[in-house]
């Protein structure tokens, strides 16, 4: 096995179409790993990091057999610092994992490599396969491993859209029927693109008047994002295999309301929803959420990803869900040793406070209260 290491962006350039190639053959239908997705966060979100793009190849024919796109920043642990690994565009992606087409081979094979190579660092990767982690033990480099977890929610697209809509909730099925009636009484249109490119100037415009304008973060109405997404609509309006679909409401002809998901394969990601918040009444985001369905049962989507996350406004949509993994490594030297009993205890300490009041935290899920939660929300 041959290992390959970029750090700078106008190498990734250069690793476009084998990328490519090696990202339609994958084993992970995941949109959140084609090059365009990642170069385009780079290019707008990367200067606070520091990149580690892997390029994995057999040593016998020199082929290209997995990638692992991840980038570093420095934080602290108590009174350490450490170069924390993880995917790139982890801030902004739902679900990660690596490009592979070896059931064979495991990012966990690389493992050994990073860390001899940075032995001052910890690194964080998703959803790998329970038993796959335990090979790590059996090199000649042991590590410490924390697991969080989360809920991926997710719907199995019927054909039949009035029993796909049966299977939700009777609150959302009344939500959906009077925002309908309600856009018809107002005579209010709505339009369904999948050329995207042209939609970004209408999808800002409407984000300017967002019901998220008013939170803390700026990141929604900022520069960077604006340009970012509008560079990602274009890329993938180019490329014949991926996809993304906006549903907008209008109101003589002034888009008030989008809802955004993304397409590859079979699966359909939802990414976000945004509206005017003078129309709220309208219920627009169940409204639009439930256009974008239909939508992909037209084109044979098979599934439609609501994302990470306990919103309750996604479990309203669907029953199944999917325990997501994250897993962060640690290295078995004294520094790594030290972080991994600290985080051990912070953890411990969240959960029992946790567990005490009854909260969650807005982040993170754990195992124990999922099934409690679950059951609170679908009543609801």
């Amino acid at each position: 096995m041959k290992i390959e290491e970029v750090n700078l962006l106008e190498e990734l350039m250069k690793y476009e179409r084998d990328w490519n190639q090696l990202y339609r053959e994958s084993l992970d239908t995941n949109f959140y790993l084609n090059f365009y997705w990642v170069v385009n966060w780079w290019k707008y979100f990367g200067k606070n990091y520091k990149m580690h793009c892997f390029f994995i190849y057999e040593e016998e024919n020199n082929k290209m057999v997995m990638i692992l796109p991840l980038m570093g920043n420095e934080i602290r642990y108590g009174i350490h610092k450490v170069e924390q690994m993880k995917f790139i565009g982890e801030d902004l992606l739902d679900i990660g994992g690596c490009i592979s087409r070896d059931l064979k081979l495991n990012v966990i094979d690389i493992l050994e490599f990073i860390f001899q190579k940075y032995p001052l660092c910890c690194i964080r990767l998703f959803n790998i396969p329970r038993n796959e982690w335990k090979k790590y033990k059996n090199t000649n480099i042991s590590c410490f491993m924390i697991t969080n977890e989360e809920a991926i929610l997710w719907l199995r697209l019927k054909q039949d859209w009035k029993e796909q809509l049966s299977s939700c909730t009777s609150g959302l099925r009344y939500d959906i029927k009077k925002g309908f009636k309600l856009i018809e009484e107002k005579g209010l249109e709505i339009k369904v693109y999948n050329n995207t490119f042209s939609c970004e100037k209408q999808m800002e415009e409407i984000d300017l008047q967002s019901h998220k304008v008013n939170r803390k973060e700026n990141f929604f109405i900022s520069t960077e994002r604006k340009e970012w997404i509008a560079s990602l609509l274009h890329d993938v309006s180019c490329d014949k295999d991926l996809g993304a679909v906006v549903a907008f409401i209008y109101d003589n002809e002034k888009p008030i309301a989008y809802a955004l998901a993304w397409i590859f394969k079979d699966r359909a990601y939802f990414y976000q929803t945004s509206f005017n918040q003078k129309y709220g009444y309208l219920n627009p985001g169940h409204v639009l959420i439930s256009i974008l369905i239909q939508e992909c049962q037209n084109q044979g989507i098979k599934y439609f990803l609501m994302g990470r996350g306990l919103s309750t406004y996604k479990y309203k949509w669907t029953k199944e869900e999917e325990i997501y993994r994250t897993y962060t490594f640690y290295h078995s030297n004294f520094v790594g040793n030290a972080i991994y009993h600290y985080v051990k205890i912070v953890e411990h300490i969240r959960k029992c406070f946790l567990i005490y009041y009854g909260h969650v935290s807005e982040k993170r899920i754990d195992k124990l209260l999922l099934k409690k939660i679950w059951i609170k929300l679908r009543n609801e």
